[in-house]
């Protein structure tokens, strides 16, 4: 007579656990809220985050008048490398009270429940060198920031974005080779959660095709693993 082994129930669990698919696990849907209204805030153009805009007055009274209207003068706002300082993480990522003392008061909120997760996020306005509807939103958990998308950015290229230039694009792919191929985008998002760090970054702007034609590239650890594009031609 063979002997028969039973398992213990955590056993049983631990021998047919499966990992979790990408589309169930909770922060992939609160990057998916992120994204939609990051995108849909409008649509941009573009110019270098940090480079100077030049203000022309009106007034021609004198040369002087003239040469202090020409001067290059800083834009005001939130710029990019303040977003790229915005540090993520679950369990000691930026409080908001943080993020206020930085860019002040925040200009709307929205709270969303992802699974039992119970997440807030807030939104800010004004951005340096940013399109009509442009903002950065940060998403908390436990009053950490867990992700941030800044959009609207104006960007100048040298040349459209076409559908030629997206299909390039292949998995495994860097981020620099991706600005190597379009260029600067228009908008980044970025999630830092379960140890996976995923970020987004979206083309808005002199992008070929029909009005509204966008370009969304995800990266995972780095990495390009999935992108989407619409009305690209």
């Amino acid at each position: 007579m063979h002997n028969q082994v039973t398992m213990s129930r955590s056993q049983y669990r631990n021998q047919n656990k499966k990992k979790k698919p990408l589309f169930k696990k909770w922060w992939f849907w609160l990057l998916i809220v992120i994204l939609v209204a990051a995108i849909g805030t409008g649509y941009y153009y573009y110019q270098d985050n940090n480079s100077d805009t030049k203000t022309e007055s009106s007034s021609k009274k004198n040369k002087s008048a003239k040469k202090k209207s020409s001067q290059v003068k800083k834009a005001s706002g939130i710029r990019l490398d303040n977003y790229n300082g915005i540090y993520l993480s679950q369990t000691d990522g930026l409080s908001l009270a943080s993020l206020q003392k930085l860019f002040g008061n925040y200009s709307s909120s929205s709270d969303s429940t992802i699974g039992d997760v119970q997440a807030t996020s807030y939104t800010w306005k004004k951005i340096a060198n940013g399109d009509l509807g442009a903002s950065l939103i940060v998403g908390f958990v436990n009053d950490h920031a867990i992700s941030k998308s800044i959009s609207g950015l104006k960007v100048s290229r040298d040349k459209k974005i076409t559908l030629d230039l997206y299909n390039q694009i292949q998995n495994g792919q860097s981020e620099q080779d991706v600005i190597n191929l379009l260029g600067k985008p228009n908008g980044y998002s970025e999630t830092s959660v379960e140890n996976t760090a995923s970020k987004v970054y979206s083309y808005t702007s002199d992008v070929k095709g029909d009005i509204g034609a966008n370009i969304v590239i995800t990266f995972t650890d780095g990495a390009v693993s999935s992108k989407n594009q619409l009305s690209v031609q």
